[in-house]
């Protein structure tokens, strides 16, 4: 419940007008509690969703400008079809956490699909079936390797995150050590689908949702101290971090 209320926040911070939340039954409750601006859906029951809901959940994604996919999830054969059924809609698709997992089962469903995977480097190592030292060793040539393999927009999350489309390269220099905190990269798939939402290509909202992550972090480093940082101070820095970046123009 907490990943998707993290990441559901963020992407209103970041300027989307209307966010849904999609839940399993089982968390319906304390997310609708916590949830103010954003509004929740649940299908399913108390084990999760279930392969009698898939084509309402498509059904019901049908419309969004884009998804964000995997934040608390779970992983099961249930969330792989889930994931493939909606592919097949073509909607912008940000894809984190328990739906890289979802996706390491069957990855050529991710092939040329209008779609960001935001791994860290051992959802990284899973998703291609590789050593967490071989990642390590060359991040971006892999990175770089695996955007190409598969067509899609790779971000390589860490110190100096990654992005690439395979062919162009964005290393980002914003962000801190105290970022390294569950539930930040929650936030950050918030942060990019927003801005898909909003027009931006996939690689453009990539790269702009890094950075101002990273900013956000920055600006919560300075009031609070790098060790006392937790995922909601980056989301209540957003707006700092975009005034800053306005201000350019």
């Amino acid at each position: 419940a907490g990943s998707v209320y993290m990441s559901s926040k963020a992407s209103l911070r970041t300027g989307s007008g209307l966010v849904y939340s999609i839940v399993p039954e089982s968390i319906s409750l304390i997310t609708k509690i916590k949830s103010l601006e954003n509004i929740v859906w649940s299908f399913g029951d108390d084990s999760g969703f279930t392969k009698e809901c898939i084509e309402f959940l498509v059904e019901k994604t049908t419309d969004l400008d884009a998804i964000s996919f995997g934040p608390g999830l779970g992983v099961n054969d249930i969330i792989l079809e889930l994931l493939k059924k909606v592919l097949e809609k073509d909607i912008p698709l940000v894809l984190d956490a328990d739906g890289i997992n979802a996706a390491a089962k069957d990855p050529k469903c991710l092939k040329n699909k209008n779609i960001v995977i935001t791994p860290h480097r051992g959802e990284l190592a899973r998703f291609l079936k590789k050593n967490l030292k071989e990642i390590e060793e060359n991040p971006l040539q892999i990175a770089i390797e695996t955007a190409k393999i598969y067509n899609i927009i790779v971000v390589l999350k860490g110190n100096q995150t990654i992005v690439t489309n395979g062919k162009d390269v964005y290393i980002n220099e914003t962000g801190n050590s105290g970022m390294a905190t569950a539930g930040s990269g929650d936030v950050l798939t918030g942060m990019i689908g927003s801005f898909v939402a909003q027009g931006y290509s996939l690689y453009e909202a990539s790269i702009l949702g890094v950075y101002l992550h990273g900013l956000a972090g920055d600006i919560a480093a300075e009031k609070l101290g790098e060790d006392s940082i937790i995922a909601s101070d980056i989301i209540e820095n957003i707006s700092t971090a975009i005034r800053e970046i306005r201000k350019w123009n």
